[in-house]
């Protein structure tokens, strides 16, 4: 069975760790980058690479992906997989129609 895949606009959640003195906050992202010529339920998919941006302002890259599944050439993103940079965290939305391996 497979996870549904990310979009453009799709979300996730994490903890940035680049206000200091302050400790790491917890902070909401949005996918914003994705495949430019393959869509899933009219959006953009998106794939390792892509980024996201979170309420905090900071960007993070997204790390995991598929192992089976690739568009234009990065694995496909799904519910549940990690991004990285000053917010690490996990996607928690995907289409609700389209999943990936």
């Amino acid at each position: 069975m497979g996870t549904s895949t990310c979009r453009i606009t799709d979300m996730g959640v994490g903890m940035c760790s680049c206000h200091p003195p302050a400790p790491p906050i917890p902070v909401i992202g949005m996918l914003i980058t994705g495949a430019a010529t393959v869509t899933d339920d009219m959006f953009m998919t998106s794939r390792v690479t892509d980024i996201i941006i979170h309420m905090c302002g900071h960007p993070s890259l997204m790390i995991t992906g598929s192992t089976l599944v690739e568009k234009e050439a990065f694995a496909s993103s799904r519910i549940a997989d990690l991004y990285v940079g000053c917010v690490i965290g996990l996607t928690i939305t995907g289409s609700p129609l389209v999943l990936d391996e």
